[in-house]
């Protein structure tokens, strides 16, 4: 087992009842969406495409206001995407609290997962970097209906914290070349906090398997640190998502208290819901963790031994997200893994590491 590192500052403190619910609306060619929320969605030429983020957020070094932006983490393709084939995706965002993470983007529909490449350069504005990706050469349409194409964004935000004095952010911007008019804005507010904040740091195990001459990366454990001020609310929920393609099934085996082993009452939210090319578990905490406490979740996961020789490339996450009306400081570290196969045929598992 290896821990892997990636840092995360996010937050939701007007998060999920239901993850990514779609509240946005189609809007006509030439028109502009706004993510207001976590998910929005807009149409053009046919193409609708629909960004899911996250809201993330910085306080003040008082707790009395903070910064709060959209992260985009997915974008879906449905429509008439055969016209996007080769066409690149440009994301214009805030250096100051995200990054590119060097890693491919992924690219997920009906068979594999692909890598498909990206890369940054600069703006005219100095807070602002440019990513890049290019998507597939060839593209067929999706009926309506269909499930939609995915792809994963290899953008990371940066651990920030209240002394950094970030001044508002600059809003994130979508726009797709072979649709000219096309844009979607992530916005960027600063609202007044409500209650106690609370602070978390949630750390992933990966086991990394070799299987059928590949490597591959599966959560072991995943420890969450209760940091404070205010204790981490129970109802705060841990996703998994993973390719369904390496990872048959994903349950909890135990959920203790680091410090003293004593059992800690967690709830599986749901059971395994498999999509197309994805498996998701959601655990939710049945009771508070108090300050300065931390707690441990142990994994027990199944590999799909039918479907890995066939897999190339995969990808896992793990997320910490706080439930509705909470405010929350949240620093996440290894909840990335890539893995992926060379031309050599030799495995490489990379996680965005940070020191």
């Amino acid at each position: 087992m290896q821990i892997s590192r990636r840092a995360a500052l996010g937050v939701a403190p007007a998060a999920f009842g239901a993850i990514f619910l779609n509240v946005g609306s189609a809007h006509a060619s030439g028109e502009t969406s706004t993510i207001s929320t976590e998910m929005t969605s807009s149409q053009a030429n046919g193409v609708k495409i629909t960004v899911t983020a996250v809201p993330q957020t910085c306080f003040n070094p008082g707790f009395t206001r903070a910064i709060t932006w959209q992260q985009p983490l997915r974008i879906d393709f449905s429509g008439k995407i055969s016209k996007l084939g080769g066409t690149r995706l440009i994301i214009n965002f805030d250096n100051r609290v995200a990054r590119w993470t060097g890693i491919p983007a992924i690219w997920t529909h009906g068979g594999n997962p692909a890598e498909v490449s990206s890369h940054t350069t600069g703006t005219p504005n100095p807070m602002m970097d440019q990513l890049q990706i290019n998507l597939p050469a060839q593209l067929s349409d999706i009926a309506p209906g269909a499930a939609a194409a995915q792809l994963y964004l290899p953008l990371d935000t940066l651990p920030l914290y209240p002394l950094d004095n970030i001044a508002p952010v600059n809003p994130t911007k979508i726009e797709v070349e072979a649709l000219p008019k096309f844009l979607l804005v992530c916005t960027a507010t600063i609202p007044e906090i409500a209650g106690t904040p609370w602070g978390a740091e949630l750390s992933a195990v990966w086991a990394r398997l070799n299987l059928s001459g590949k490597g591959y990366s599966v959560p072991r454990s995943v420890r969450i640190q209760s940091v404070g001020p205010g204790p981490i609310p129970a109802g705060t929920l841990l996703k998994f998502t993973g390719d369904s393609g390496v990872v048959a099934s994903l349950d909890l085996g135990s959920a203790v208290l680091t410090e003293t082993g004593a059992p800690f009452p967690t709830v599986i939210r749901t059971g395994s819901k498999k999509l197309p090319n994805s498996l998701h578990r959601e655990l939710i905490l049945k009771q508070d963790i108090p300050a300065k406490t931390s707690i441990t979740l142990n994994l027990i996961s199944t590999t799909n031994q039918q479907k890995l020789s066939d897999r190339d490339v995969s990808f896992a996450t793990v997320e910490l997200i706080a439930t509705k009306g909470k405010s929350a400081l949240v620093r996440q570290t290894g909840r990335y893994s890539l893995s992926r196969v060379t031309s050599s045929g030799k495995a490489q598992l990379s996680d965005s590491l940070i020191s």
